[in-house]
């Protein structure tokens, strides 16, 4: 693949600000969401879930970037055998995402007091959720949730994020195929056997050790 920046300039900026949002770059609705997550967890003292977390965004943008320089800024000089125009269909939908990335960002006070704090309710009062559900309706006290803002430390962990990230991505684009540090993903590609029952369990295999991960570090 490459070339798609010339070939695709919508799909390019949209794959681009996707990647963005994953990111944690402000005012995208990455930021605010990890904003959360960061923020509960150290107030929780949870430690080790914390640093899990890092890795995995770091590892999910390293992933992201090096599928950006392959499809879309890596050059290319030899012409796609096909190169159709997008259906309507599609770019409507890129964009629409696009600027729910922008819109989720730029105004989470109001997502967050309408829509994040009621169902975080629901799960901290479960008795009353169920009751509620099964015809006793019981009122569920809201919490009140910090909004998110740009912060030195948010932007701190952006930028660790984007830094590690990206060199992490460059290691790999330069890495021989033959190398002993390519053996993990060669194993992960060995597994795409392009079965829906196989790709379920390991999405349930996923969950569950997720969940013994996070009650043992409870």
């Amino acid at each position: 693949m490459g070339g798609l920046l010339r070939r695709k300039p919508a799909v390019t900026l949209a794959f681009a600000l996707g990647v963005a949002a994953i990111a944690g770059i402000p005012p995208l609705n990455g930021y605010a969401s990890r904003e959360l997550i960061h923020e509960s967890l150290l107030h929780s003292h949870g430690t080790v879930p914390f640093v899990a977390v890092s890795v995995g965004e770091v590892l999910t943008f390293a992933a992201l970037a090096r599928a950006m320089w392959l499809g879309f800024l890596r050059p290319r000089r030899q012409p796609y055998e096909r190169n159709e125009r997008l259906p309507a269909g599609m770019a409507v939908a890129f964009g629409g995402l696009a600027v729910l990335c922008v819109g989720f960002g730029v105004a989470p006070r109001a997502l967050i007091g309408k829509l994040m704090a009621p169902a975080g309710a629901g799960f901290l009062q479960a008795g009353r959720y169920a009751a509620t559900g099964l015809g006793s309706p019981k009122a569920l006290a809201i919490p009140h949730i910090a909004s998110p803002f740009v912060s030195a430390q948010g932007l701190a962990s952006t930028a660790v994020t984007v830094v590690l990230g990206g060199l992490i991505a460059r290691w790999w684009l330069t890495a021989p195929e033959s190398s002993p540090i390519r053996a993990p993903i060669r194993v992960l590609r060995g597994l795409h056997t392009g079965s829906v029952n196989d790709y379920t369990a390991f999405a349930v295999t996923g969950l569950v050790v997720a969940m013994l991960f996070l009650e043992a570090s409870r």
